[in-house]
C-alpha cells in the first residue's frame, strides 16, 4: 500500500539513527574519561561496588599517611630516650665512682653536683620532647590511639610512659612502723626504744607463739613468706623473697653504729660472730677517746678480722664512732664484752642499728630479722652481755607491689620491762598491723653525697635505665608495626585499585571499535533516512501520469 501520510521507513531509519547517535556519544564519553561508568546508568550495580572500593582505596591511603606520621613520632622519642639514657649512664657512672672509698665529701659533694645537674637536665628532655606540638614525655600524651584503617576501629594503641624526674626510679614500700626483732641475754638499760616494743603504748611481754608470715604481692604474682624463726636473719629472708618470684626484690644489708666511752687509753676485748664462723675475738685500744685518730686501731682491728666474720668497719660521718657493715645481712653479734684501763674493768660500749639511713633509703620499708629492737633506742650493753643486730632487707621492683598484712608471734623465750630495763631471750616480732603499699624512689631523689646514697643510687639509677630501654623497645616494635601497617595497606590499596578497574574502567580496544561501529552506522543511517524521506514524492509521480 503506497501512502503519503505516513513515512513508516523514515520513521525507522530516525529511530536507528537515534541508536547509533546514542552508542557513539556513549563511545566518545567513555573514551574521552577513561571510564566505563560514567553514571549510574551505565551500571547500577557496578557503580555501587566500586564507589566502595574507592572509600576503601581512600582511606588506605589515609591510614598510610597516619602510619607513617605514626613512625615519625616514634623516631622522635626514640631518639630522644637514646639521649636520656646516655644521661643515665654518666650518673650511674657517677654514683659507680662516688661509692668508692676513696672519695672525701668534698669530692662526694661535687660529683654529686653533677648528678643534680644531669636530673635536672632529665627532666627539660620529659617537657621538651613533643611531636606537632605533642608533649610525649610529660605524662599528658598517655595512651595514643593511631588509626592505621580504612575502617572504624583498625587501630594501633600505645603507651607512652612518664619520664618527669618524679615519675620514675626504682619501687619501695613506703615509710611505715618497723617490724621489730629483739635477741639478748644479760640486761640492756635506756631511755629511748623509739616505741618499737610496745603496742598500744604497752611493753609487750609473754612467751610462745608462731612463726611469722610476710605477704608480698607483686607484678608476678603473690606469694607467703612464712618461714620465719627467730633464728632467721635477714640474708634469710631476702632469700626466701627472692626465691618466691613475684618481681619484687630483696637485698639485704646489715650496719650497726657501735660507740664507745669517751675515756682515753680504754683496751676492748669483743667476740664478733658475723656471717662466715664463730665467734672471733677482736680486741684494740682507744687511745685517743672517741676521735678519728684515736679510733683507727678499732677500725683496723674489726677489718683484719673481716674474711673470718664478713663485718667490715669505718668511721661514722661524725668521726667519733664505728659502723660496722655485713653486706650479705647476716646478724652482727658482739658478746663476752671487756673493757680495761691499766687491768681494771671499766667503761661501757653502745650498739644501735643505723648507717643504713639518708634521704633516698629512707623511703624504703626497713625489715629487721633477729635483732635491733632494744638497741634501736640506743641502749647501752654492759660487760658480759651479748646483743644481736638484725639486718635490713629493702625490697624494690621495676613495678609497683603491695606487702599484705602480715602476723608475727613472741618466740620460745620471755621479754619482761621494769622500769628501764628490757631483758629477755630469743626474738620477738612485731605486727606493723597495716598493709604496705610501695612508694617510688624517684630519679629525682637521687643523693650520691654518701656512700649509701651512692649506693642506692644504683639501684634507682638502673631501674630507671630498665624503664628507659623499655620504652626504646616499644618504640621500636612500634616503628615495625607501622612499616608492616605501612606494606600491608600498599598492597591493599594496588589490589583494591585492580579490582576497581576491573569494574569501572574504559576497554579502549572495546570502545574503540564501539566507535567506529556507531559512527559507520551514523552515515548510513544519515543515508537511508534521506532515502526514506524521498519516497513519498515517488507516490506522487502516479498523479502525475
Amino acid at each position: 500500500m503506497q501512502v503519503i501520510n505516513t513515512n513508516i521507513p523514515s520513521l525507522n531509519a530516525q529511530r536507528n539513527l537515534d541508536t547509533s547517535k546514542g552508542s557513539l556519544e556513549t563511545s566518545l564519553q567513555r573514551l574521552s574519561s577513561g571510564l566505563r561508568i560514567n553514571s549510574a546508568r551505565d551500571d547500577a550495580a557496578g557503580l555501587a561496588i566500586s564507589e566502595r572500593m574507592s572509600s576503601q582505596i581512600r582511606g588506605s591511603d589515609q591510614a598510610r599517611r597516619n602510619a607513617n606520621d605514626g613512625v615519625s613520632l616514634a623516631q622522635v622519642g626514640e631518639g630522644a630516650l637514646s639521649q636520656m639514657g646516655d644521661i643515665m649512664q654518666r650518673i650511674r657512672e657517677l654514683a659507680v665512682q662516688s661509692a668508692n672509698a676513696t672519695n672525701s665529701p668534698q669530692d662526694r659533694a661535687a660529683l654529686n653536683s653533677e648528678v643534680s645537674q644531669l636530673t635536672a637536665e632529665l627532666d627539660r628532655f620529659a617537657v621538651a620532647t613533643d611531636f606537632n606540638g605533642l608533649k610525649l614525655f610529660d605524662g599528658s600524651y598517655g595512651a595514643a590511639i593511631y588509626q592505621v584503617g580504612a575502617n572504624a576501629n583498625q587501630t594501633i594503641t600505645a603507651t607512652t610512659a612518664n619520664f618527669r624526674t618524679n615519675n620514675y626510679g626504682s619501687f619501695q614500700v613506703r615509710n611505715t612502723t618497723q617490724f621489730a626483732t629483739y635477741a639478748v641475754t644479760g640486761s640492756f638499760t635506756g631511755t629511748a626504744f623509739g616505741g618499737q616494743l610496745s603496742s598500744g603504748g604497752t611493753v609487750i611481754a609473754g612467751s610462745g607463739g608462731a612463726s611469722g608470715s610476710l605477704v608480698i604481692n607483686g607484678g608476678n604474682g603473690g606469694a607467703t613468706i612464712s618461714t620465719l624463726t627467730s633464728a632467721s636473719s635477714a640474708r634469710d629472708l631476702a632469700a626466701e623473697i627472692n626465691a618466691s618470684n613475684t618481681g619484687v626484690r630483696a637485698t639485704a644489708r646489715n650496719q650497726a653504729n657501735i660507740q664507745f666511752a669517751a675515756t682515753t687509753g680504754l683496751s676492748y676485748s669483743i667476740n664478733v660472730t658475723g656471717a662466715n664462723t664463730g665467734p672471733v675475738n677482736v680486741t684494740f685500744q682507744v687511745k685517743d677517746g672517741r676521735t678519728a685518730s684515736g679510733l683507727q686501731e678499732a677500725v683496723q682491728a674489726f677489718n683484719d678480722r673481716s674474711s673470718q666474720t664478713g663485718i667490715t668497719a669505718r668511721l661514722n660521718d661524725t668521726a667519733d664512732g664505728l659502723i660496722l657493715t655485713n653486706d650479705d645481712g647476716s646478724d652482727i653479734m658482739l658478746q663476752s664484752v671487756s673493757t680495761t684501763q691499766n687491768g681494771a674493768v671499766c667503761g661501757t660500749i653502745s650498739l644501735s642499728t643505723g648507717g643504713l639511713g639518708g634521704t633516698p633509703l629512707g623511703q624504703a620499708f626497713t625489715i629487721t630479722a633477729n635483732g635491733s629492737g632494744g638497741a634501736a633506742g640506743g641502749a647501752t650493753q654492759t660487760s658480759g652481755s651479748v646483743l644481736k643486730i638484725g639486718g635490713q632487707v629493702t625490697l624494690d621492683s621495676d613495678k609497683s607491689y603491695s606487702i599484705g598484712t602480715s602476723s608475727f608471734g613472741l618466740q620460745s623465750g620471755t621479754l619482761t620491762s621494769s622500769g628501764n630495763t628490757l631483758g629477755g631471750t630469743s626474738g620477738l616480732f612485731l605486727n606493723s598491723g597495716t598493709s604496705i603499699g610501695s612508694t617510688l624512689a624517684s630519679v629525682s631523689t637521687l643523693d650520691i653525697s654518701t656512700v649509701d646514697g651512692a649506693t642506692q643510687a644504683l639501684r634507682i639509677v638502673d631501674s630507671a635505665l630498665a624503664t628507659i630501654s623499655g620504652q626504646r623497645a616499644a618504640f621500636g616494635a612500634l616503628q615495625n608495626r607501622f612499616m608492616a601497617t605501612i606494606t600491608n595497606l600498599q598492597v591493599t590499596s594496588e589490589n583494591l585499585s585492580a579490582s576497581r578497574s576491573r569494574i569501572r574502567d574504559a576497554d579502549f580496544a572495546a570502545e574503540t571499535a564501539n566507535l567506529t561501529r556507531a559512527q559507520i552506522l551514523q552515515q548510513a543511517g544519515t543515508a537511508m533516512l534521506s532515502q526514506a524521506n524521498a519516497l513519498p514524492n515517488q507516490v506522487l509521480s502516479l498523479l502525475r501520469s
